[in-house]
């Protein structure tokens, strides 16, 4: 059974950020498997407000379900509560800052501290011990990537290695000259462990560009992290399975409102990507389901 007037709309942070390309293709192929609508908007920073006033905004302008990709451990609760009680589903895509004890129904994000320990034991025989390890994180306050941090720490802490950390911004270019200035000053700094697609591109660029020997492990797929990967610029990268937080939250959503089927959470997992498959991946990448 289709019905097509059913409205599915997904609320994100960071919403123009390249990473979101396959989260929007997964969308899409949802949409039209099941026959309903489906939007992605967002606010173009991080502010709790901004998403809260757009759950309110969009029950009120009669959209059916929502899936909200939620940073903040509790700032989008009574939002999301307002939602629920005008009979509106809501369930989480990307990030679950709540670790599931918010109102909504379900999510399909990355373990992310688990992930970061991925990371980690990836890596960790590239890495001698003592070495001196800068940790990049786009933006600050986001909980993904201090679980991720945290996750990386704990997997490499028989390294007994220094770590220090660098907010570079979510552009890929400023991401970039950041990594690269603080390398320059800090020449003692063997290995890079970005948190996110940004400061992984980052991190690549900067070493390409500046001609620099620096170990780096990242997360997320993008073709120029596939590319930095076959070159030898970034050793690793652990993929989210993005085109999955899209794909899955229509389905579940749908299924919620056409028959009553409870939404379960689901992992997006932690691929671990390197030179080995990275030609395989390229292909998907640049179509938007990698």
């Amino acid at each position: 059974m289709e019905d097509k007037s059913l409205q599915i709309r997904f609320i994100s942070v960071f919403v123009n950020e390249a990473f979101f390309h396959p989260v929007k293709k997964g969308m899409q192929d949802a949409a039209a498997m099941l026959g309903v609508s489906a939007s992605f908007v967002g606010d173009p920073g991080c502010d709790a407000e901004v998403i809260n006033r757009m759950i309110r905004t969009s029950v009120d302008e009669g959209v059916d379900g929502l899936a909200v990709n939620i940073a903040f451990p509790d700032a989008n609760n009574a939002a999301i509560h307002y939602a629920l009680s005008c009979g509106v589903p809501v369930v989480a895509f990307n990030m679950d800052a709540t670790k599931g004890r918010g109102p909504h129904l379900a999510s399909t994000v990355q373990h992310f501290y688990a992930a970061g320990q991925s990371m980690g034991q990836a890596i960790s025989e590239k890495i001698p011990p003592h070495a001196h390890v800068l940790i990049t994180k786009h933006d600050s306050g986001v909980s993904a990537l201090d679980e991720r941090a945290s996750g990386i720490i704990e997997a490499l802490r028989d390294r007994h290695l220094a770590f220090d950390e660098l907010i570079t911004t979510s552009e890929s270019e400023e991401a970039a000259v950041r990594i690269a200035a603080y390398l320059r000053q800090h020449p003692e700094v063997e290995v890079v462990l970005a948190t996110g697609q940004a400061d992984t591109e980052g991190a690549g660029m900067a070493v390409r560009s500046q001609g620099m020997d620096i170990l780096i492990g990242g997360f997320d797929l993008s073709p120029v992290i596939l590319q930095f990967i076959q070159e030898g610029h970034i050793y690793c990268t652990i993929d989210q399975q993005p085109y999955a937080q899209g794909f899955y939250p229509v389905l579940q959503l749908t299924h919620r409102l056409r028959y009553g089927l409870v939404p379960c959470n689901i992992d997006a997992g932690a691929s671990l990507v390197t030179k080995d498959n990275a030609g395989q991946i390229k292909f998907l990448s640049v179509n938007h389901f990698r």
